[in-house]
């Protein structure tokens, strides 16, 4: 193919990408928190299948947090409780330039700029402290997880990831994984609960184990009469028993009525 139909057979590609509908609210439901190096720019998103209008993406020099109630901080919340992010990305990268800026010469720098010496003393943190904030990538990763994770402005349920990318092959090496440090997320008005939430219910107030019938294979109409087993798709006879929405002698206005369809957990 000739360079010209190679260019014009690209365009009709990104029309049709530039077509798709694209809202202020990420489709993946993810933040990402970056630093502001060239080399990741059109170059980090593609490695990770993230496309426009996937994810909040905040970049800074180092990807560094800069105070507990800072612009990074206060941009993941904005993402978090206005524009529905459910998780968070913390992407340091090898090769960071901010392990080797020298803050002194920084300071000469700004100062032969007009800076005023006061405005740059009167920076919070000091100068020393963001422009030296680390030595190793991975660990700055690391601490800013841990102090995500800390802050009180983030909620809990959300899992807060670390990673590192190469420059410049675009490989990724896990740091911290997120959903091993976050508690369950919360169920969510007019969902129905989970198998394992309605688990955790039971068992933080006191209450038998119920036996999930979408695990056993269960499919039929109505509850089953007093005594009776439940029975798999697979002809085994489960005994019945007896859990916070089975009481003897008691009707339940959570248990469904006689002769409603309990649908088949097969599909």
């Amino acid at each position: 193919m000739a360079l010209l139909q190679e260019i014009l057979a690209y365009n009709e590609r990104f029309l049709a990408e530039r077509q798709r509908p694209i809202t202020k609210v990420p489709a993946k439901k993810v933040a990402v928190f970056t630093c502001m190096d060239t080399r990741l720019v059109e170059f980090l998103e593609p490695a990770m299948g993230i496309r426009r209008g996937d994810a909040k993406v905040i970049k800074n020099a180092g990807a560094t947090l800069g105070g507990s109630a800072g612009d990074v901080v206060r941009s993941l919340a904005v993402a978090i409780f206005a524009l529905g992010c459910q998780e968070v990305l913390v992407i340091g990268h090898s090769d960071c330039g901010m392990t080797r800026i020298d803050a002194d010469d920084l300071r000469r720098r700004m100062l032969a700029r007009g800076v005023p010496q006061h405005a740059i003393a009167d920076l919070q943190p000091e100068l020393g402290a963001w422009v030296c904030a680390f030595a190793d990538p991975a660990e700055n990763v690391r601490r800013v997880v841990g102090e995500l994770r800390r802050n009180p402005l983030i909620p809990s349920d959300v899992p807060i990831h670390g990673l590192l990318v190469d420059p410049a092959s675009g490989s990724l090496d896990l740091l911290v994984d997120g959903y091993g440090a976050a508690p369950p997320a919360r169920r969510r008005q007019g969902k129905p609960a989970t198998p394992a939430g309605c688990q955790r219910h039971s068992r933080a107030h006191g209450h038998p184990r119920p036996i999930d019938p979408c695990l056993l294979g269960i499919s039929h109409t109505g509850p089953p009469g007093p005594g009776q087993p439940f029975r798999t798709s697979s002809g085994v006879r489960v005994p019945r028993v007896r859990t916070p929405f089975m009481r003897a002698g008691k009707a339940n206005p959570m248990r469904p009525p006689a002769g409603e369809e309990i649908a088949s957990c097969s599909a």
